[in-house]
């Protein structure tokens, strides 16, 4: 990727992350363009958005009630949509037995932050694995 590897390192989010390793650049246009483009258009919406809601938030008033598992659920969707990849599934299992074992040993207070650890360890010491 040359000199756009630190842009798409910098903008790279699970959104971004998601399109492009699900969707190939169209005929004629260069991978780095693509992605680069991609990448910066989700950020800068990303930024844009947050803008505006720290701008317009406090004039806004409605009830949040259930809005938290929107997130859950955009996760859930995210990863079903990674699933669909047969190569990406020895990652994807990984990821769900490292969360489950990190929710057995440390409790679901304090699960989230070993459980990354745990994927971060599990993944790099399989990457040739994964990556073969």
């Amino acid at each position: 990727m040359g000199w756009a590897r630190f842009p798409l390192i910098y903008t790279l989010s699970d959104e971004t992350f998601s399109l492009v390793s699900t969707v190939d650049p169209p005929e004629g246009v260069g991978r780095r363009e693509f992605f680069l483009c991609i990448s910066l258009l989700d950020y800068s919406y990303w930024v844009g958005a947050t803008a505006l809601g720290g701008l317009l938030g406090s004039f806004i008033m409605f009830d949040t009630t259930g809005l938290d598992f929107a997130l859950t659920a955009l996760f859930v969707v995210l990863f079903l949509e990674q699933w669909k990849g047969k190569e990406r599934r020895p990652a994807g299992a990984a990821g769900v037995a490292c969360a489950v074992v990190s929710l057995v040993v440390f409790g679901p207070d304090n699960l989230v932050i070993p459980a990354m650890v745990m994927i971060l360890a599990v993944l790099l010491g399989g990457r040739k694995l994964l990556c073969a």
